[in-house]
């Protein structure tokens, strides 16, 4: 299957820990609204990009109706926008 997917993670370390070993993009605060809307583009409008991980800068304000898979990994609990 040809599946767009989006990790979503609480903790940087484990994101950046999986991102890394994986070898998918990683969108957390460090990336400036430049490199981010780059990163989401590239994945939206083409399949160069198929996986990037999230970190809580995905809980708002991203247009994601192209991913068909999401993935939450080390969740730190309470109130998450991703799940409404």
């Amino acid at each position: 299957m040809n599946h767009k997917i989006i990790v979503f993670c609480d903790s940087l370390l484990i994101l950046n820990y999986y991102a890394e070993k994986l070898g998918y993009p990683v969108i957390d605060g460090d990336l400036n609204t430049d490199e981010k809307n780059k990163i989401f583009g590239i994945f939206k409008n083409s399949t160069e990009i198929k996986t990037i991980f999230v970190s809580r800068v995905g809980d708002t304000g991203i247009d994601i109706p192209m991913a068909s898979v999401g993935i939450e990994i080390g969740y730190l609990g309470g109130s998450r926008r991703q799940k409404v």
